[in-house]
């Protein structure tokens, strides 16, 4: 006979079963842990082989393997903070905002043959330093220009669409006449100018002249250029 306290049992025995449900240090029957295993929405398997069985069933082939998986349909991943520099996966929205961030490039405008006025203190545009400019955009613009000038001096300006929001170089905010100098001789002239355009669309322009059109000519060099870009 087996003790009452700890007893040892040998053999199939059987047991009351329970109630559903009961939680304490009662003994649990075979039927009783079937039907809690089931409960949960897993299959009890009496053996190993009935287990092997149903592993061998699922049918794993459509599954990636985690080594190089080559995913099929539109897989999605948590998308990156932007500046973000490790091995996670890059999405599409993380790449999108990446391309946009990129400051846009600068867009040069050459001379590339000297353009003279003689006899003119009144301000010209010049032939090729010149670009359109869109409504509603803000442009930065970086602006070189080399003179040869005879008696007269140079003059150098620049114009745009009407109505700008803003003209900026230096304490500015207007189109115009920029700077003069000189008698004879060669100037080379450097500036830059943020323009936030208005409504009307249009070209921006250097413009030149003489200091004073009594007498002599000017003359921008080939090799001045401008360089423009939209920042907004």
């Amino acid at each position: 006979m087996a003790p009452r306290n700890t007893p040892l049992k040998m053999g199939t025995q059987q047991i009351q079963g329970l109630a559903d449900g009961i939680q304490d240090t009662d003994a649990a029957t075979v039927g009783q842990l079937n039907a809690a295993i089931a409960a949960i929405g897993r299959t009890p398997y009496a053996t190993d082989a009935e287990l092997t069985a149903a592993i061998s069933a699922l049918n794993i082939s459509s599954y990636a393997p985690l080594a190089s998986p080559a995913f099929t349909g539109n897989p999605t991943a948590p998308t990156a903070s932007p500046g973000d520099n490790d091995t996670s996966i890059a999405t599409t929205a993380f790449v999108t905002a990446a391309i946009a961030a990129i400051p846009p490039a600068w867009t040069i405008v050459e001379k590339t043959t000297g353009q003279t006025i003689s006899l003119s203190a009144v301000l010209t545009d010049d032939n090729d330093l010149q670009f359109a400019m869109e409504a509603n955009k803000t442009y930065a613009i970086r602006i070189s220009l080399a003179f040869s000038f005879i008696t007269g001096g140079y003059q150098y300006g620049i114009t745009g669409p009407s109505s700008p929001t803003s003209v900026r170089w230096g304490t500015s905010n207007a189109y115009g006449l920029i700077g003069s100098g000189g008698t004879n001789g060669q100037q080379i002239v450097w500036l830059t100018v943020k323009i936030e355009n208005g409504a009307n669309a249009g070209n921006f322009k250097v413009q030149f002249c003489q200091s004073s059109g009594a007498a002599g000519s000017i003359t921008m060099e080939n090799g001045s250029y401008l360089e423009y870009r939209e920042i907004s």
